[in-house]
């Protein structure tokens, strides 16, 4: 880990739940509500600029560390008292450093009438462990977003993919995961693959008006029976196909 690690760090944790963070060269970062800690394990470059990491030995093994802690401490949700005994069980295994830092009175800086609480920090080793403490005492849901696969904050437990855009594309992996999941599926399930495709043929048939709204909830309940038999076995994909032919 460079020398940054090593600086004075300003952390102030705003009202509205995010931080904003200011190293001994006045340099400002503002993260939204326990996205610095994700941001450094999910490797985003400007978390990684500011606060040092610079893909040394050090600055590596720090960050498995971080990883480890969200997978054993936070994923998988749980109730407050599951995430503490998980964090007993992570202290008695790997132990944990202590962390010093100072508390100061917000008000005495710009906008400190907006913040909760300022908090001064000799190294990042330290800032980064107080945030661990953070989560653990303010318990977000934390999950793996199933497209991107970078760690996220979810506003409920059921969430599977994080509103991030991914390099390269123009939409979130909360519009470009359920299409690629729902790709995937059809590619390794024919009988769902021709079910769909048949599906859109008899809705537009249905919106053509060539078949009545009655009819296409015939059919798509035919087409569940067939898919269901299919899968148990006793149907053949061909059989479906000339079941559910439109």
């Amino acid at each position: 880990m460079d020398d940054k690690s090593k600086r004075d760090l300003l952390v102030r944790h705003l009202a509205d739940g995010s931080s904003e963070y200011t190293d001994a060269d006045g340099n400002v970062e503002h993260f939204k509500s326990h996205q610095m800690f994700m941001d450094i394990v999910n490797g985003e470059e400007k978390a990684l600029t500011f606060f040092g990491f610079s893909g040394d030995t050090e600055t590596d093994a720090l960050r498995e560390k971080m990883r480890e802690f969200l997978d054993e401490v936070m994923l998988q949700g749980g109730k407050r008292q599951d995430v503490q005994a998980k964090l007993d069980s992570y202290v008695l295994r790997f132990g944990f450093p202590e962390v010093k830092f100072t508390a100061e009175m917000a008000a005495a800086y710009p906008g400190g009438e907006k913040s909760v609480m300022a908090y001064r920090f000799g190294n990042i080793p330290d800032l980064v462990w107080e945030e661990a403490m953070r989560l653990v005492a303010e318990h977000p849901i934390i999950h793996i977003c199933r497209n991107c696969g970078k760690y996220y904050t979810a506003t409920r437990s059921n969430k599977q993919y994080c509103d991030n855009i991914p390099n390269g594309e123009k939409r979130p992996c909360t519009a470009i995961g359920p299409k690629k999941a729902d790709k995937e599926k059809e590619d390794k399930d024919p009988a769902i693959a021709y079910i769909r495709r048949a599906d859109r043929k008899m809705l537009a048939r249905c919106g053509r008006g060539s078949l009545s709204r009655e009819g296409l909830l015939q059919w798509r309940r035919k087409a569940r029976v067939c898919k269901r038999l299919v899968h148990e076995g006793g149907m053949t994909q061909e059989e479906l196909e000339e079941t559910l032919s439109t």
